[in-house]
């Protein structure tokens, strides 16, 4: 359930660009479009981007895209401009176990968590 802190921490959020890590370790980024009190959250020309040990990152489009509350891992407000700068086509990562603590630096740099 989302307490009263944490639904103003939300609001804050409200049409900025947010990225959000699932559970499963995926990473959505969108427009933040609504929430409720299960933190469900809702994105707007969103993309989930798609870490490989052989490619750059591949940005899958999603569009109009619900998360579940309970899916959610971690959620902050990207840096849209900071993000611009990475060049996410050299990009490479091994799996999302090993990569935690390199996702989590990033995040913190580019994200206002």
């Amino acid at each position: 359930m989302l307490n009263l802190r944490k639904a103003r921490r939300m609001c804050n959020f409200l049409l900025e660009t947010i990225s959000i890590i699932t559970n499963d370790g995926r990473n959505i980024v969108g427009v933040l479009k609504g929430f409720d009190q299960a933190t469900n959250i809702i994105l707007d020309e969103s993309h989930e981007r798609v870490y490989s040990t052989k490619e750059g990152v591949q940005q899958l489009v999603l569009g109009l895209y619900i998360i579940r509350g309970d899916n959610i891992s971690i959620v902050g407000e990207l840096d849209e401009e900071l993000d611009a700068s990475l060049d996410l086509s050299k990009t490479q990562s091994s799996s999302f176990e090993a990569s935690y603590p390199l996702i989590c630096n990033c995040l913190a740099s580019i994200c206002n968590v």
